[in-house]
């Protein structure tokens, strides 16, 4: 409970995080719901986890060209 507190209060508004054990635990029984990562954070009383946001997929914007080096991403969140 303790881990699952944490991701919640370490993460963005209307956005699902997971650890990584968490993570690891859905590929495997749920290999259709989309995870990405979010990188490593560093968590009260754990110290650095690596993150992953669930039912998220980044959707690169075909309306940039490859040359921009700002090119736009942006992130679907898919329902399920």
């Amino acid at each position: 409970v303790n881990v699952s507190s944490r991701m919640e209060s370490n993460s963005e508004s209307n956005r699902i995080q997971c650890s990584d054990r968490s993570a690891s635990l859905l590929t495997q029984q749920w290999p259709d719901v989309p995870l990405t990562p979010r990188g490593s954070l560093h968590i009260k009383g754990k110290g650095e986890m690596n993150t992953f946001w669930v039912n998220e997929v980044v959707v690169e914007d075909d309306n940039t060209k490859d040359d921009d080096p700002q090119e736009s991403v942006a992130v679907e969140v898919l329902s399920c």
